[in-house]
């Protein structure tokens, strides 16, 4: 599966606190600052932010504040109405699009992606200051039972939780800006004017695209991944059985048990259980085909018995479909080797089961149980604060500096915060430093852990595997402008309910303990 990030690039207390702005610093300890709270709920939505630096030589990065004046069902489609404005420093600022918006359904566990929007064009570079910009994005429709949702953004205004979901136009918010006269015709707006954008509804019948968000955890048998209504167990071939061997281990048999009840519980007995084996790319393709089909036999027969009236379907795939490259520049990679050999166990879930692996009822049920997340424009306090270097595109280190923030409960889901800023002198030397320093994948490489020692990776738009292209839900800024923070965000698994802290594996930060978890 190939993996892109969903926003592009442009450019303590344990419960929730009432009052005051959270923004009372951890003092850059190793863990969680008593001190350290939830912002205060707002009723505007409204959030400032670093948006465009497009390329290496971009030095135009600007702040933006980005309002979001209403969210509304329009028959078979849904309509978002944003408003920004140019807040930086000279007249003018540079061009930042309306691309790169989400609705984010947090119970339901789904993300629309958009279908209309204003592009704009290399004609029009500039945003004035004072002047405000506003402007539709389209939607497929939301349906009826969704009240809210989140708002993924491209720039560093990053998550907007708490969205309301209305059904025709939407009155502006008490405490909203309110527009200035309106800019006529094709004239260059001037401060005090709002500039409106027109965007067509998109034509009946168009196509939506609505992606399944699934979970995954990392155990010391494998990953489970929930999604689409399917569970699947990913067990690594080395705990089940020994070397070249299809007999189960005694360590086999207890996990299998587990998975097996598990299964008697959730699974949808109309569905059949799709059971696979895999090896790594060692030896010969006849052998590795007929290990991988004994290896896929013992673990239903284990099963088989513990679940009743079931179907199986049952296969072997050799080496034929790895997940990891087993070498890197001629070399071996025993880690990707191990990662591809595995048993897959597959399963859908029947109506009401609990669809968050690891999760429960409360926190991760499909068909959405879990509470949205409420609006807040501070991120809370400092909880705290991490120097690492990354590598530049030649290769040069840039110092970085990573500042967490309280974790929060957006339904089904937990979403880390932390505020990123390159130390670098200027803007070149800065360029990719993100790749190095998270793994190449941004804040979408980090990841949680909490007192079972299960693992809580980020949230995808798409199995681990599959042929589809999948998505992170999170940040990602390929180019930094230096010495500036920039707030960023990543979707993970959420761990149970009643969890009030983790520890967060920020890769090149390393493992920071005692994050707090909030409520959404």
């Amino acid at each position: 599966m190939r993996l892109v990030v969903l926003s592009a690039a442009l450019g303590l207390a344990l419960t929730a606190c009432p009052g005051g702005d959270g923004e009372e610093e951890g003092g850059g300890g190793s863990g969680a600052s008593s001190q350290a709270t939830l912002g205060q709920r707002e009723t505007v939505i409204a959030r400032e932010g670093m948006f465009g630096g497009l390329s290496i030589t971009d030095t135009q990065a600007s702040k933006y504040r980005l309002e979001l004046l209403g969210l509304e069902r329009r028959g078979e489609f849904t309509k978002l109405r944003v408003a920004v404005n140019y807040l930086d420093e000279g007249d003018e600022g540079t061009n930042l699009s309306f691309d790169g918006y989400h609705l984010l359904d947090p119970v339901g566990r789904k993300l629309y992606v958009s279908m209309a929007h204003y592009e704009l064009g290399t004609y029009e570079q500039y945003f004035t200051k004072g002047v405000r910009y506003e402007s539709d994005i389209w939607f497929p429709a939301l349906p009826p039972s969704v009240k809210q949702v989140s708002v993924p953004t491209p720039g560093s205004t990053a998550e907007l939780p708490g969205v309301t979901v209305i059904d025709g136009p939407a009155a502006l918010p008490p405490g909203a800006a309110r527009p200035g006269p309106t800019a006529s015709g094709t004239a260059d707006p001037t401060p005090g004017q709002t500039k409106v954008y027109g965007v067509d509804q998109p034509a009946p019948g168009t196509e939506p695209v609505v992606k399944d968000l699934y979970d995954q955890i990392d155990g010391e048998a494998g990953t489970s991944t929930t999604g689409g209504g399917t569970q699947t167990e990913d067990l690594r071939s080395d705990v089940l059985f020994a070397f070249n061997s299809d007999r189960l281990s005694g360590r086999a048999q207890g996990i299998l048990d587990k998975i097996a009840q598990d299964m008697a519980q959730r699974a949808d007995t109309s569905k059949p259980v799709t059971i696979e084996g895999h090896t790594d790319g060692k030896g010969t393709p006849s052998y590795n085909q007929d290990l991988s089909e004994r290896r896929a036999r013992a673990v239903q027969a284990a099963i088989a018995p513990r679940l009743g009236q079931v179907r199986f379907a049952v296969s072997g795939k050799g080496a034929d479909e790895p997940l990891a490259e087993e070498t890197k520049d001629g070399a071996d990679v025993p880690e990707a080797r191990a990662r591809n050999r595995r048993v897959e166990i597959s399963y859908g879930l029947k109506a009401g089961a609990p669809g968050a692996a690891g999760g429960s009822p409360g926190t991760g049920a499909a068909g959405g149980t879990g509470r949205p997340a409420q609006f807040r424009a501070a991120p809370g306090g400092v909880v705290a604060e991490r120097e690492a270097d990354g590598r530049n595109s030649i290769g040069e280190p840039v110092p970085f500096r990573l500042r967490v923030h309280p974790f929060y409960r957006d339904g089904a889901f937990l979403v880390g915060v932390v505020e990123v800023t390159s130390e670098a002198e200027d803007v070149e030397p800065a360029a990719f430093g993100g790749e190095g320093i998270f793994g190449g994948q941004g804040v979408n490489g980090f990841s949680v852990t909490d007192g079972s020692g299960k693992t809580y990776l980020p949230v995808l738009t798409a199995p681990q595997g599959s042929d589809e292209e999948g998505t992170y839900v999170g940040s990602s800024v390929q180019y930094w402008r230096p010495k500036t923070p920039y707030r960023s965000y990543v979707y993970l698994t959420a761990p149970p309910a009643g969890t009030k802290s983790v520890t967060l594996n920020a890769v090149n930060f390393g493992k920071i303990p005692d994050v707090p978890v909030f409520d959404g």
